[in-house]
């Protein structure tokens, strides 16, 4: 049986973290951690295995989002991780998807958008 993937969210605004976890959670899922900048995601995803699903802001004090994404994707371990990108900035959509993130969310956002990018997040990391 294949365990069960994570939901990490990752944003500078708490407002936003809670936004995004309300949201989430009202569809069933289960948050497993959230961060308030890039850093500490970073190290978490570094020391840590398993599979994830990893909502995260691009633009973070101490590490942005795609910065994250291109250093994680490089990894041995990328494709236990999906990633959804989520900017305000729409000029920053194709360094995404160059970076790997394998969605790319521009704000402002209606909420059955992320979770049906986490479903098929989920979906993929399940096989």
């Amino acid at each position: 049986m294949t365990p069960k993937a994570s939901i990490i969210i990752a944003d500078d605004e708490p407002m936003l973290i809670q936004l995004y976890h309300d949201a989430i959670s009202s569809q069933g899922f289960e948050i497993a951690e959230t961060f308030q900048n890039g850093r500490e995601l970073m190290e978490y995803l570094t020391r840590t295995n398993g599979r994830k699903v990893i909502i995260l802001d691009h633009l973070m004090p101490l590490c942005d989002g795609i910065s994250i994404v291109k250093k994680i994707k490089q990894n041995a371990n990328a494709k236990d991780h999906y990633f959804i990108l989520v900017t305000g900035d729409i000029t920053s959509i194709d360094d995404a998807h160059k970076a790997g993130a394998d969605e790319v969310l521009v704000k402002p956002f209606r909420m059955h958008v992320l979770t049906r990018a986490i479903t098929q997040g989920l979906a993929l990391l399940s096989n």
